[in-house]
Formats: C-alpha cells, structure tokens, sequence
C-alpha cells in the first residue's frame, strides 16, 4: 500500500495512487497479522471498494521473494496464493493456467476449480476475437455488444460479471477548488489561462454561467438511444449523469437531458432565457478556427472543441472510439467545429494527473459502473483530495462537502438522500452527462462451456475462473 500511495510514495505510477492518497496515510505492520493507519478522509466503502480484489484495490506480491531473490526474479516469477498456478505466460499473448491439485500441489483451501486448466489468449480486436469463437478456435470470447445477437441468436451462452460500463463527457478544466483539501495550501489552475466555453471561471460569475449554459447545451445534443441502439445493439442502457443508473428505483425523470437538439442551439445562440450566455447574447470565449457558416448558425457563438477517447472499451481504437465519433457527429450538426482525439491513453494520463486537461473526454472516470450502489460516495476523484493521483478533470467545492458527508453518514437512507442532492447538482451543472452504459459480455459455445457464474464484481469484467464448467 505504501508503495502504491501517491502520498507515501510520490513516484507511484499505480492507477489508484490517487484515491489511496486522498484515503489514508503511511500504512504500518503492527504484527503477522495487523495493519495499522489513519484516515485522511475517511471513506464508509474503504473495505468493499479500496481494499477488495471486486473494487479498486492493489496487487500484493512476496516480499520475501522480492528480499530473498531480487526484484527480477519477483517480477518474472509469480509467487502468491490461489486456486490456480501460472503454467505458462508469454507477454501479450498466451497464458496458461493449472489448478494447484492437478500440478500436484494442495487443494486450495476454499475453492474447488471445475476445470482443471484454462488457456488465456490475448486478442486485441473484437472482430478477431468473434472470429476465433466462430471457427471454433476459441471456445469463450470477449465481444463487442453490438456484435453479440449474432451469436446468442446461434444458440451461444453469455456471461458477465455484472456490471455495465458507463461512458460519459467529463468536461475536464473546471478547478473550482481554490485550497487543497488535504492540507490547505493553494492550489495550481492554471486551466483559466485561456477562456473555453465549457470552462467556469469561479472568479468571475458571469463567465460561470456562460459555461454552464454551453454545458447544458452539449448534453442535450447527444441522442442516447440512437448510439445505444446504432453501436450496441439495443443491448445498453442510455446514461443521463455518470455514477449512477436510470433503472435504479431512486431515479428521477426530471435528471433526464434527453435529446434536444434545437433547444441545444437555441441556447448556443445565446436566445434563451433560461439558459443565458450573457446580457447581449455574444458568447465571450475564443472563437479561432471557427468557419463563417458556422457563426452564422450559431449567431456568431460558435467554437472549437476536442474530444478525448478515454481507456475504456479499447479507447480509441474500438467502441469508446466509435462513441467519441457519434458525440462529435452531434455537436457538429450544432454548428462547432469539432475534432476527435485518439491517442495512447499513457500518453493523455500525466495530464490528468496534473490537472492541465482542458478537453472534454468520454469515460467512464473511475466509477461509471451499472452495478455501484446508489448509496456508496460519489465523487472523490472529482476533489483535490486525489491530487498526485487520477482526477476527472474538475475539482468542485459542493462535491468535495457532499462525498465527505456521505462517506461518513453511518445511516443508509441519509446516504442516498445525499446522493439524490449529489445527482441534482451534476444535472444542473452538466459537469458529467452520461451517454451510455455498456455490457461487458462474454460469448461461450455451448458444445464446449456447460456455464461461467462470474458472479458480480463492482470494477472488473471477469471474476471467479475457478467456476468454469466445461460439458
């Protein structure tokens, strides 16, 4: 843990070095069997998220090895507990793993695999991978959702674990912030240094607004069930604001944006009232690169924005790719001029690291998932408590209040109420407007794989291998 905490460790690369920092402090041994720390701010789900192998946790290896051997050997030898040994593993591309009964070793002391040894082949592409399941040379198989029906229509089994993976615009730049919320010093924003539509300059409220209103717009530009049903095959759920589910029974209609277009340019234009860009109607961002055909659409409001492809969903290069094209599809048709951005995420992640990203960037930003509960805090890579870690691009004084109440509210029912004022409030601000949640399915043929309960995990899109039955 320490080496992970980007506070105890500023050099951490790990991809929750963040969350960890704005948790807790040093970690200490006080025997075999005890670890002792304080909290920072504390977290009511540090057990179920942060230190669960079904949450966001860290990867513990032998120390011992690591003393004894030498950190080459640690890192070319896996040595650890489990119901299976690694066999073989060849770097992106195949791993082999044996249970440790049928490589001659103990039965594993809680779990009993129901197949002996299962073979990893690491596929990059979806279409490549659907084509292996086709022609029989893999038997389970990751697919693209939208590719599914195709399959199940066949007569193939799916499985997941559980939860859909939400994509959403996070319109990165809006430090609100002003004192870390670790240890009060002033905080670094320098995302004000150039005036974009989409950012709020807390100086200055007139320029708040204005951003508002043109995030409020974007997010009800975007049609939901059109992406839902063009790249996913029906098989997703539209998503109104990041972090949490439509389907849940605490949902409220009012948080819906929906799809909207010409109100979208009526409030660009600077021509509703309720939705102000200013007094005269004249947006005061930068207008550069901005064709004359599209001012005048947009009475001379019109900007240029980019688009980041996040992580998720193979990034660029595959769905969340494709989802980034369709935003963009729509916010073009408003009259902007939009570019799409599609490069390696390790190339993009010093920025939000840093906190200099003034792009908005579809992603599921550490919590989009289906199947978080609604009562668990929301929000805290959204606060300068992660800084040195990942953040989502903005730092909002209300979130940073709301995610500390809940993450201290013993009471269940205090904690969605908390919640509910969390949702209104990224509704009103459009900070983070959903798009779409996205199953992380699995595809098995059933002349081979009897079933796979993965059963439900709260951040990963595979679990429980040992529950594996073949026919």
């Amino acid at each position: 843990m320490n080496d992970a905490n980007a506070l105890t460790n500023p050099s951490s690369i790990h991809g929750q070095a963040g969350d960890f920092a704005g948790l807790w402090g040093e970690w200490t041994a006080v025997d075999n069997d005890t670890v002792s720390f304080d909290f920072i701010s504390f977290d009511s789900t540090w057990n179920a998220d942060f230190t669960s192998e079904s949450g966001q946790a860290l990867s513990i290896f032998s120390k011992k090895v690591f003393d004894d051997r030498g950190s080459d050997f640690a890192r070319d030898n896996i040595v650890g507990t489990g119901v299976y040994l690694v066999e073989s593993w060849t770097r992106d591309d195949i791993r082999v793993q044996v249970s440790t009964v049928a490589a001659g070793g103990a039965a594993h002391w809680l779990f009993t695999p129901k197949t002996d040894r299962v073979t990893f082949i690491e596929v990059p592409e979806s279409t490549t991978r659907a084509a292996q399941l086709k022609t029989g040379e893999v038997d389970i198989a990751a697919i693209d959702a939208k590719d599914v029906p195709q399959f199940t229509q066949g007569g193939f089994l799916t499985t997941s674990a559980g939860g859909a993976v939400q994509e959403g615009i996070f319109f990165a730049g809006n430090l609100w912030e002003e004192f870390s919320a670790k240890d009060g010093s002033p905080l670094t924003r320098g995302t004000f240094v150039h005036d974009l539509a989409w950012i709020g300059n807390p100086a200055d409220p007139e320029d708040l607004q204005e951003a508002k209103s043109v995030r409020n717009a974007l997010a009800r530009a975007i049609d939901r069930d059109a992406i839902n049903e063009s790249l996913i095959a029906g098989l997703g759920r539209p998503v109104e604001v990041e972090y949490v589910s439509s389907a849940h029974s605490r949902w409220q209609s009012k948080w819906n944006y929906g799809f909207d277009p010409d109100l979208a340019e009526e409030i660009l234009r600077g021509e509703n009232a309720q939705w102000p860009i200013n007094s005269d109607g004249k947006a005061d961002y930068r207008q550069d690169q901005v064709s004359s055909s599209q001012n005048a659409q947009l009475n001379g409001n019109s900007f240029s924005v980019s688009i980041y492809a996040g992580p998720e969903l193979q990034g660029g290069l595959g769905l969340g790719g494709e989802i980034v094209d369709a935003v963009a599809g729509f916010w073009a048709d408003l009259g902007l001029q939009v570019f799409t951005l599609k490069f390696s995420y390790v190339t993009f992640r010093p920025t939000v690291v840093g906190r200099t990203n003034t792009h908005p960037w579809v992603t599921s930003c550490d919590k989009g998932r289906e199947s978080n509960p609604w009562h668990f805090p929301k929000g805290l890579v959204q606060t300068s408590l992660t800084r040195g870690g990942f953040g989502c691009g903005f730092e909002i004084p209300f979130v940073l209040d709301n995610y500390q109440k809940v993450a201290t509210e013993p009471d269940e029912a205090v904690r969605n109420q908390l919640v509910d004022e969390y949702v209104q409030y990224m509704f009103d601000e459009a900070l983070q407007p959903g798009i779409v949640a996205v199953p992380e399915l699995w595809v098995m043929n059933p002349n081979k794989i009897k079933s796979w309960d993965m059963g439900k995990l709260a951040a990963g899109s595979m679990g429980r291998v040992w529950q594996l039955e073949l026919n």
